[in-house]
């Protein structure tokens, strides 16, 4: 009866849709909000990595309706991530905290320099078989 018990309760949790993974690397959506003198303009990153291992992304400003919005260059190295969007002239410096959750940083577009926490939205995962 336990060894049944046990298996169900194992099963159970090896198929739960709430099995959350950390992700160690940078792929994923982050979001976070630009302050700008009154306004709140929500930002979103959406980074991922190409079969050669370069990271690439787009950029979403869902309050001014931009989406999509390609972005130059990612790096990622020792814990700092910098995002360039060249054609809007904006430039983001962070560090990934140890959580992996958080990018705290500062955005730049042209003379303007604003700070902007970027957090990672996570998903519920299902485990493979």
């Amino acid at each position: 009866m336990n060894k049944i018990r046990a298996l169900l309760i194992g099963g159970m949790i090896f198929m739960s849709p709430l099995a959350v993974f950390p992700q160690q690397g940078l792929e994923g959506i982050w979001q976070g909000v630009l302050k700008v003198q009154s306004l709140e303009l929500r930002i979103v990153f959406n980074i991922s990595k190409t079969p050669e291992g370069k990271l690439t992304a787009t950029l979403d400003s869902p309050d001014q309706g931009a989406k999509g919005i390609p972005v130059s260059e990612v790096t990622f190295e020792n814990g700092s991530v910098k995002i360039e969007v060249k054609s809007i002239f904006g430039v983001f410096a962070g560090k990934l905290e140890d959580d992996h959750t958080t990018i705290t940083g500062e955005w730049k577009q042209g003379v303007v320099a604003l700070p902007l926490v970027l957090k990672r939205r996570i998903y519920p995962r299902l485990r493979r078989r």
